[in-house]
Formats: structure tokens, sequence, C-alpha cells
């Protein structure tokens, strides 16, 4: 049966009373979820023989642009197990209702003689006593007005269960942005979404949009509770969206960073052995954290009037008794009239260096030519390449021209155009041919996703290169670009337009972070196939697919420098390791390597990391491994190889001296985010030759 969403469609607009103050408006106070003995509260009532709790209230109302905050706080009073759980707005037609939060529960910690003891794990001092998450809900400013309904759920079978506190503050701002049009799409949070029912036409909508937006987003929120070791839940599925039967986007919901949150937030103890529940990656959802929306931007595919749309998960298990496959799934549809802040300045950002070319990217807003104008003169821009597009979010045209059949070690000045748009000219330089003795001068900065770190860091980096009177070949980036890898914004605002002083002149290369959930989008952004080593018949093993993105290698001078993808982390990739390390061990060409992973070594499984450190050490060439992720910057010998880490948000930079007639000198700075100066704080010498 198709389900026409035309009939569904909450349309809203913002008026109403104005409430000057800004407010904070609790909805539920100490109030338990459990299984049976049902208790009712003095302002809401249970439901479900206890499982679940509504209320009935009136919010404010504004005329003006507000933004909404939620924030839950949650804890155990007695059940240990990992549930899932929702706050959502009933639907004031009975149809679809919205989700507001969606959240797991700890594993583990509410058995009571856990709660008071001091858990087995050198990282964690104490048992978090509860939760705490909080949601940006700017984007239901016109749902969340006047008389409403709302519930929470979890899905508990125990007694007593849990204690949550939820509360929504609003803050009137001129910088809300607060959609014209609100349409839930569907909210399977009680009635789980199977491999039938995605099958099925139940999973096909029609929606009716409506004329003069400027922007559709898809809110979804989606985890796969359930299903066990052979399951959903412990697999990579591709979700894919069909818009009017093509395919929109396709992703693929997954968590890898419970280690990390279990340091911060321990709500997960041991599960078998000594494995902790929150380590496990799982698809999309981590024990006691909650599960974010990804955000979407369709407005290139949801133009006014009729569209399908098809939600599909492909691979999926069949439910059985023992594997309950299921996926916990919820879609809201926002319109804007006026877009989402995106810059679509034409910004080049350069990727991929080698001794014959480069490969130059920029965004802008419409399907234009992709040409590049460059020239060894900035005032004779004498020779041109042609490129192509990809479109990104159905809204960002992303724009990639090669240039080829360059000099080695040279200057060259080049203008990137998009229709009436064009970029200042600019310069970089190519790279030494391989197996030169040419020294090489390589940057390496951190996790960071604050954007004026990110500006600091890169203003004391320009200026202490400028002051040595050495050109930087290469800035690398140890992952963690975005907050939020399905944010589009994010990938601009975060990543994008900090860099962009560099990135016209400095070719940036990213390792994959856990932030960025292997997103399309972040492979989009960065390709990482535009090496000219990289070829399906490479020296460097036999690479193909999505693997040549996910782990790369590329060769500058006599380095070769290899990036290892530690968020998808299986036989592929550790045999496609092998292989590089083996082959670059051969070459008479490389004197030593530089390895790249966003996971410290430490913060991986043993028995992958066994793997890691064997491969590594077939080679006898002096070799470097360089970590993102950590909070701090360290360096020192881990199972006697050579590391430097780079901490998250820390205003640190590395710069890497590799001269092949010399040794290997890295120089650490820490820069003053006032004043954004640079300090020498450490000058190595490793042990290279």
């Amino acid at each position: 049966m198709l389900i026409m969403l035309l009939a569904l469609t909450l349309i809203f607009t913002m008026t109403g009373v104005s409430h000057a103050s800004d407010v904070t408006v609790p909805i539920f106070e100490s109030a338990p979820i459990q299984f049976g003995d049902p208790v009712s509260g003095p302002t809401w009532e249970p439901l479900d023989n206890g499982r679940v709790i509504r209320r009935t209230l009136e919010l404010p109302q504004y005329a003006e642009p507000v933004q909404i905050t939620a924030r839950l706080k949650l804890e155990s009073e007695g059940d240990p197990w990992d549930r899932f759980g929702s706050v959502y707005l009933v639907s004031p037609t009975g149809t679809v209702n919205v989700e507001l939060l969606k959240f797991m529960t700890g594993f583990g910690t509410g058995l009571p003689y856990k709660k008071d003891n001091i858990p087995d794990h050198p990282t964690v001092e104490k048992w978090a006593e509860y939760s705490l998450w909080e949601a940006d809900l700017t984007h239901l400013a016109s749902l969340l007005q006047g008389e409403v309904t709302i519930e929470a759920v979890i899905d508990t079978w125990v007694n007593p269960g849990w204690s949550i506190d939820f509360e929504l503050s609003f803050k009137t701002t001129a910088d809300a942005l607060n959609p014209t049009w609100v349409a839930p799409v569907f909210n399977n949070t009680r009635e789980y979404w199977t491999k039938e029912i995605f099958a099925s036409e139940q999973a096909t909508l029609e929606v009716d949009i409506p004329p003069d937006l400027e922007s559709v987003q898809m809110f979804y929120f989606t985890s796969g509770h359930g299903g066990r070791r052979s399951g959903d839940e412990f697999n990579k599925k591709d979700h894919v969206i069909y818009i009017d039967g093509v395919e929109a986007l396709r992703f693929v919901p997954w968590r890898e960073d419970g280690p990390l949150f279990r340091a911060f937030s321990p709500t997960s103890a041991k599960w078998e052995g000594d494995v902790w529940s929150s380590d496990l990656s799982r698809s999309n959802w981590i024990p006691g954290d909650q599960v974010l929306p990804m955000v979407f931007d369709l407005g290139g595919y949801l133009t006014p009037g009729k569209h399908s749309i098809r939600f599909q998960v492909e691979d999926m298990a069949e439910s059985t008794p023992d594997n309950l496959n299921y996926w916990n799934t919820s879609v809201v549809l926002a319109g804007y009239s006026e877009a989402p802040t995106v810059s679509l300045t034409l910004q080049p950002y350069l990727q991929a260096p080698n001794p014959g070319g480069i490969s130059v990217s920029w965004a802008h807003n419409a399907d234009h030519a992709s040409v590049v104008k460059y020239g060894t003169s900035s005032e004779s821009l004498d020779s041109i390449a042609w490129g192509n597009t990809e479109t990104i979010g159905g809204k960002v045209v992303w724009h990639t021209v090669q240039l080829t059949d360059l000099e080695p070690n040279t200057a060259y000045y080049y203008q990137a155009h998009s229709g009436q748009s064009s970029s200042p000219v600019a310069r970089f330089t190519t790279a030494p041919a391989k197996g030169s003795t040419e020294p090489i001068l390589i940057g390496i900065i951190g996790s960071q996703t604050q954007a004026k770190v990110t500006e600091a860091v890169l203003s004391a980096l320009e200026q202490t290169v400028s002051a040595s009177g050495q050109e930087l070949l290469l800035l690398m980036h140890t992952g963690n670009i975005v907050q939020d890898g399905y944010d589009l914004k994010h990938y601009f605002s975060q990543f994008l337009d900090p860099l962009a002083p560099v990135s016209k002149q400095t070719p940036i290369q990213v390792i994959p972070g856990e932030l960025e959930q292997e997103s399309m989008y972040f492979y989009q952004f960065v390709h990482n196939d535009h090496f000219e080593d990289y070829l399906p018949t490479s020296s460097y093993g036999d690479i193909h697919g999505r693997l040549g993105e996910e782990c790369y290698q590329f060769r500058l001078g006599r380095t070769l420098f290899v990036v290892f993808n530690t968020t998808q982390l299986g036989l592929e990739e550790l045999n496609w390791l092998e292989r590089v390390i083996g082959q670059g061990n051969q070459d008479d060409k490389i004197d030593n390597f530089v390895v790249f992973m966003h996971k410290h070594l430490e913060n991986i499984s043993s028995f992958v990391r066994g793997r890691i450190i064997a491969h590594l050490n077939k080679t006898s060439k002096p070799k470097l491994l360089v970590h993102g992720e950590d909070q701090g910057f360290e360096h020192g010998q881990s199972n006697g190889l050579d590391y430097l880490s780079l901490g998250a948000d820390e205003p640190v930079f590395v710069l890497l001296q590799i001269d092949p007639k010399q040794q290997v000198v890295a120089q650490v700075y820490a820069v003053d985010q006032k004043t954004k100066e640079a300090n020498l704080v450490e000058n190595l010498n490793f042990p290279w030759k």
C-alpha cells in the first residue's frame, strides 16, 4: 500500500504570541519508565504497562526566529540492559509521530552492585551515575508551540527500569533559521522496520513539496538495535534513498568510536570476558549514547510538486528468533524559504600532489563547466584544463580538475573558473621526482572541528613556514574534520572555509576519522584516488573500488606515505597494508615510510593491532606512525615503532622535514589562539638514515 504523505504533511507558519524572554519548559521530571506497576506523575500518565509516559501541555509561541534545545537526563534504577529509547511529539492528526531525541541506554551499569564499584578499566575511575544529552530542535519550531502531547518510551521489560528528566529550552535569536514547512514522513519507533517491510510498498511514500522553498532537508534517524552477532546490528548495511525512482542517497549508518566514548562517559560494562560492550562497533549506536540524526539537503531532488520517496536497506538479514533484525527509523522533511547558510564562494582546494600533476576542486551552486587556467608565470596562464562535476547533497556542485603533464619540483600559477565566477590567481609547487633526494617539508594538524582553533593553527603554521624560507609541499589532517559526517554544512563551516587560505596553495590530504562516519559526503569532497600511483594494477597492490579511497598510498621523493583507515578495519584492509609495506620494502627508491592512522594503536583491538604491527615490522626500513584521536600531543615508541600523536582540537601543528641525505626532524609547535603565534616546544630527531 502506498502511503500518501500529502494527507499527513503538517504545514505551519510561525504565528501567535511572541514571548520576549527566553524560557525553559520542564516536560518530565524524575519520571520512572518501567515494565509493570506503572506510576502516574503530577503532570504525566503511564501507558503500555509503564514503558511509555505521556504529557499534554502548552508550549510558548514565537513570532520571531527561535532556537530550541532539548535536554535529557537518564539514570538506571536497576535495568542493566542496553535498550532503545525515544522522546517524540505525538502527531496531532494521529498519523506520524515526530522523533525529538533518540537514545540507547547503558549496559551493565544499572545493577546495584555495579553502581558502587570502580570498574576494572584504566581509563574509567567510576561509573557514570547518569547520562546527559542535548539535541537541536530548531527545525521543529513550528511544531513545538501551543498545545502538544509528548511521549517518552524505553523498550524495557524489567521493574525497576529507568528514570528520566526531559526539558525544552526556547531562545529567540536572529541567527535561528526556522523552516516554513515541516512534513513528518514516517516513524517506526514502536513498530520496527524489518526486511519484509523495507521490501514492501510501505517503504515508498509520496510527498507534495510546496512552492517558494530554497532548500528541503531530510532529518533521518536510524539505528539497527538487535540482531546479535550474525545480524544487522554488527554488520554494515547500505541505506539507499530513491527519489522518483532515482538513487539520491547511499550511506552506511555505523558507529566505531565506542572506546573513546567509554573513556569520558562510562555507562557500559563488560559483556563477554574482557570485551566491553561499548567497544563493539554497531549499526549507528553505542550503549549509553544518543543516536544523532543524519541531515541531507535534497533541494536538488525535491522540487515543488509531487514526488515519491523509497527507503531501502540493502542485504538486510532475515529476522529469526535469535536474530531479530530490524531498524528503528524515523524521517522528517523541513523546507526553508531561505537556504541554510552554506558558503559557495569559489575557493580552490588542492589535493593529490605528485611530480607530474595535482588535483584542483571547488564548490559552486550551479553545474557550470570546470576550467583551470595555469602556467609557470602569474602573467601568462596560457594552459587550460577541463574537469567534471559531482552534485553533493542535491545542492552543492563539486568541481574537480586534474592538472597533468607538469614538471616536477616546479612552481605553477593557476586560476579556477566556473560560469561567471573565478578564483584569485594562486601558486603551488609540484612534488619532486620519484626517487629524488631533494628535502621535503610536510605539515601535520590534528583532529579539529572548531573553526577558530583551525584558523589560529593555520595562521601560525603559514607564518612559521614563511619565516623559514621553505615551502610546504603537503598538509596532512589526522581525521575528524567535522562534528557530524552527515551534516553537509559542517564540511564548509568546519573544514573547507577555515582551510581555504591554505588549501589554495598547499595540497591537503585527510585520514578518515570516526566522526566522518564513512559518510558519502566525506569521500565526495576528499578524493583520495587522484594520485598518480592510484591504478587498478598499481605496483603497490591491486587496489580497486571503495578501498582505493579508504586506504591509499603515495610517494613524495624517497618516502612512501601510507594512509590506513582505522574506522573501517577488516581483512581486506589488513591484506592491503601487508602488500603495500611488502612492496615498498622491495622498492630501492623508497628509503622510509610514514604511516598515518586516525586511531592510536592502543585504541585498536589487540587482534587487529597485532596484525598491523606484524605487517609494519616486515620491513627494516625506518618508519614513523602518526596518529590522531588522542586528547594531547605525545611522541615516543610503542611496540618498537616511533610515533607522533596529535590531540583533538588542540592548538598544535607539526612540521616534518624529510631529508634523504640526513635525518628526519619533527618540529612541534604550540599555538596561542589569541595572538596566533607559534612557539617551538619539541625538536625531535628520529633514528632514520
